[in-house]
């Protein structure tokens, strides 16, 4: 099934789990967001509370990865950084791919390799879940 691609005035989330985030070096792992088929939320259909919900229904795996926190980004702001990435520009797409369990996912198809994963994290605006503070 073909599904839209996103506008880039939208933002979008990535949840952060332990496995992807040190706390004691407080240092993200670009597994974050390397690959391809990355899996993300879209702020503009749900707020961030109901996907800090969803993310921890979907990802908490007790005792060894649970979801910390969720870092967001503009999707204009992440095409910028692709279209820039001095060793491969990449043209990156946020597609909508809304699921009965999130009706906010989306999905970045291209793939993404290490470097680029840097670029994108260092943009992140991240966010504590405060629902387990």
């Amino acid at each position: 099934m073909n599904h839209p691609e996103c506008l880039p005035e939208e933002n979008i989330v990535r949840a952060i789990t332990s496995a992807h985030w040190d706390r004691k070096s407080n240092r993200y792992s670009s597994d974050l967001f390397k690959g391809e088929r990355t899996s993300v939320s879209r702020l503009s259909i749900l707020p961030l509370d109901e996907l800090f919900k969803i993310f921890h229904r979907q990802l908490d795996r007790l005792p060894d990865k649970v979801v910390e926190k969720a870092g967001e980004i503009n999707i204009g702001c992440l095409q910028e950084i692709g279209k820039g990435y001095f060793n491969a520009p990449v043209e990156l797409t946020v597609v909508a791919d809304p699921t009965p369990e999130n009706p906010a996912h989306a999905e970045i198809p291209q793939k993404i390799s290490r470097g680029l994963a840097r670029k994108i994290i260092e943009a992140l605006v991240p966010h504590e879940d405060i629902s387990t503070s």
